[in-house]
C-alpha cells in the first residue's frame, strides 16, 4: 500500500519531469562583474576606479552599469545592436 508521504513524492517526481523541459535561463539577465583600476568612461558619465555591475536589461540590447553592491544604477545604455 502506497502511502500518502510516497504518493506526494511520486507526483512532485513526476510534475518536475514535465516543467524542466520548459524552465530554461532568459538571454535578457545576465551580469558581468568589471574591477577597473583607472577611471572609465561611459557615455555620460565619468566611472572612478572601483568594481561595477553590467547587467543586461529585460529589454533585449539595454545594458545598465550598477555600483558594486548593486544599489545604485549609474547609467541604463542602449548596446549598438539595439540602435
Amino acid at each position: 500500500m502506497i502511502t500518502r508521504k510516497a504518493f506526494a513524492v511520486l507526483g512532485l517526481a513526476l510534475a518536475s519531469l514535465i516543467v524542466l523541459p520548459h524552465a530554461h535561463a532568459s538571454d535578457f539577465d545576465e551580469a558581468t562583474k568589471v574591477t577597473f583600476s583607472q577611471a572609465v568612461q561611459i557615455p555620460g558619465r565619468v566611472l572612478p576606479a572601483g568594481t561595477y555591475w553590467f547587467m543586461s536589461d529585460t529589454v533585449p540590447g539595454v545594458v545598465r552599469v550598477f555600483n558594486q553592491d548593486r544599489s545604485k544604477c549609474y547609467a541604463t545604455l542602449q548596446t549598438p545592436e539595439s540602435v
